[in-house]
């Protein structure tokens, strides 16, 4: 068995002797400065390539989804009373989630409001989920 010892180097003792040289100057030596070359907020070119693919499939994802329960109310409704959303709340709700889903398709399409967008897909997809987990 062997007895645990603690070693010391040079280091160390130079550690301590160079503590008054760590002091700071002054007050420009510990702020961050701007960087002299203009930084660049563009994306590389495959990057945008990729976020636009995703962007446009998804909102025709969305569009479709809304525009067909916006079109064909009746039949989502329908739908609606199955996955057990009663009956007279269903072509109410068809409507509305065929509005909110036409909406979120639009919003994920014009890169202004992209964000909006993605963040109201999630919220419908995340609130589908849980009604599933609750009611099935």
């Amino acid at each position: 068995m062997r007895a645990f010892t603690i070693a010391t180097s040079a280091g160390c003792v130079l550690a301590t002797n160079a503590v008054n040289a760590a002091k700071i100057g002054s007050m420009e030596e510990s702020m961050a400065h701007a960087s002299p070359a203009p930084v660049s907020l563009e994306l590389p070119a495959w990057k945008n390539v990729a976020a636009w693919l995703c962007a446009v499939s998804i909102g025709i994802f969305f569009l479709g989804a809304g525009l067909w329960k916006l079109t064909d109310h009746l039949g989502a409704a329908t739908r609606m009373n199955q996955m057990l959303v009663p009956g007279s709340l269903s072509v109410l709700t068809a409507v509305f989630f065929g509005i909110a889903e036409t909406f979120a398709g639009v919003l994920i399409l014009v890169p202004k409001f992209r964000r909006w967008g993605a963040l109201l897909c999630v919220g419908m997809l995340f609130a589908f989920m849980v009604y599933m987990a609750i009611r099935h």
